[in-house]
């Protein structure tokens, strides 16, 4: 770890936007490690009584404001007590610079994401903060209200909001060989034809997980979330459903809501859902991780990509292309930040954009996209490779449906194609007078011998109404 200031600045050199995945996560462990350094610092110095009023403005002073002058609750002697914004920023640039060789600036401290930084410092200092809405950022007037109770004026953070101070505990688990190399032993199984007896492998390797490390642990999750992968794979998306549900409630007990894992299984889970049939669930469970995901880890990242190059295929079946054009762009936006616009999984998301812009009635983008991935194709794969043919095909089919879609503008716009036009609504017209004739002759059958007379003659007839009418004026 000591090396990461170097490894930063070696990054910063390569002028490439591939990397600013890379600086961002070396960045922030930099500062997680510094202020968790600071803070025990400050920790060994007081008795446990003042540790939540420690931790509180030692939070106060990390997210301040420029306007912010945060005090600490208890009034002591302590040496945190004398810590401001100013004075704690210029120590963890000093920290930085001693402990990882590195000469960070004021901007970049402030670019590291807040709320990412607030989960990680509690999780490696061992608090359990008060479940409610921060105000991490802009004045303090904006906090949310929490059961009624307002903001305070000075201070973000509260020592009731510490509800504990955790022990952090490492240990190692022992190595189970057995039941991974029958999970190994079950896909290749069922990969060659025997699937009865690879998912009775599967089905002994949970088993022994669970009576190993119990059903609510990471270890035990790892293998439900395996074998639904298994089992979606072979057609059985209800199997899978429940195998992943039962992933998902292991790490959200065992690592949190908001951890990596826990979160991917919940994408995972959704994607089986949909295989199940269950699309609406789906789009609920997506929704909510990616929810959850973006504040803490934003959008820059492979498994978000992942996720909504699938969202897209989902809203696609549902014959939503435009919706489903917007979750292919994110995804492409990410693929060609990490990999570039020349790389295999920027040139796959390029494809389903292209198929969204055809259906959409956008040939030219279609054709445009399509001739990019093939010529992607052509280059890494080779012009034999299966992807290249197909890419070739839509290419032909995308070309024949804007010839096709042109003929078409070009026929209705043509002065023949209007006076085809006027012919035919002559011709409608015409048969509408004739059908409303033959109606009202229909309906003529009714009269007396009198009013027929008068219709041969051209005089419309009187309603037998009108007639009952008259009589009645006239008894009057």
């Amino acid at each position: 770890m000591r090396y990461l200031g170097k490894i930063y600045e070696m990054l910063e050199k390569e002028d490439d936007t591939k990397l600013a995945s890379p600086k961002k996560v070396f960045l922030s462990e930099m500062v997680l490690r510094s202020c968790k350094f600071l803070i025990r610092r400050f920790l060994r110095q007081i008795p446990g009584t003042a540790a939540s009023d420690c931790i509180a403005h030692f939070l106060n002073c990390l997210f301040a404001s420029p306007d912010d002058v945060p005090q600490p609750t208890v009034q002591c002697g302590h040496s945190y007590a004398s810590l401001t914004p100013t004075l704690l920023k210029e120590s963890l640039i000093e920290t930085v610079a001693t402990r990882f060789r590195y000469s960070m600036t004021a901007e970049q401290l402030d670019s590291v994401p807040r709320l990412g930084l607030l989960r990680e410092l509690c999780i490696v200092i061992g608090v359990q903060l008060l479940a409610r809405d921060y105000c991490l950022s802009g004045p303090l007037s904006e906090a949310p209200r929490m059961n009624g109770a307002g903001p305070s004026s000075i201070n973000r953070f509260k020592p009731s909001d510490i509800l504990a101070l955790l022990p952090k505990v490492k240990h190692t688990l022992p190595p189970l060989t057995y039941p991974e190399e029958l999970l190994e032993t079950g896909r290749q199984t069922i990969a060659q034809g025997q699937r009865q007896l690879g998912l009775e492998y599967l089905s002994e390797s949970v088993t022994i997980f669970e009576q190993v490390f119990g059903p609510i642990t990471p270890e035990t999750a790892q293998c439900y979330s395996n074998v639904a992968t298994v089992q979606y794979h072979i057609n059985d998306a209800k199997a899978a459903v429940e195998y992943q549900k039962k992933a998902v409630v292991s790490y959200e007990r065992c690592m949190g809501l908001d951890h990596p894992e826990t979160l991917q299984a919940l994408i995972q889970y959704g994607f089986y859902l949909n295989g199940a049939g269950r699309i609406e669930d789906s789009l609920k469970v997506i929704r909510f991780a990616l929810d959850k995901w973006y504040p803490l880890y934003g959008e820059l990242n492979l498994d978000i990509a992942y996720a909504n190059h699938n969202l897209g295929m989902m809203f696609q079946k549902l014959n939503l292309h435009e919706m489903a054009l917007k979750f292919f762009k994110k995804a492409c936006k990410v693929y060609e930040t990490l990999f570039g616009t020349k790389h295999i999984s920027t040139a796959g998301c390029y494809s389903s954009m292209a198929r969204a812009q055809n259906y959409l009635h956008d040939y030219k983008a279609a054709i445009a996209l399509e001739k990019l991935v093939n010529q992607v194709y052509t280059e890494v794969l080779g012009a034999d490779n299966v992807n290249t043919i197909r890419s070739s095909q839509a290419l032909q089919d995308y070309t024949s449906n804007a010839v096709y879609s042109a003929r078409e503008i070009a026929l209705v716009k043509s002065p023949k194609f209007h006076e085809l036009k006027l012919r035919v609504q002559e011709v409608i017209k015409q048969e509408q007078e004739k059908l409303e004739a033959e109606a009202a002759a229909a309906n003529l059958g009714h009269l007396p011998v009198d009013d027929l007379v008068k219709f041969i003659d051209g005089k419309k007839p009187k309603s037998p109404k009108s007639k009952r009418n008259k009589k009645k004026s006239s008894a009057k």
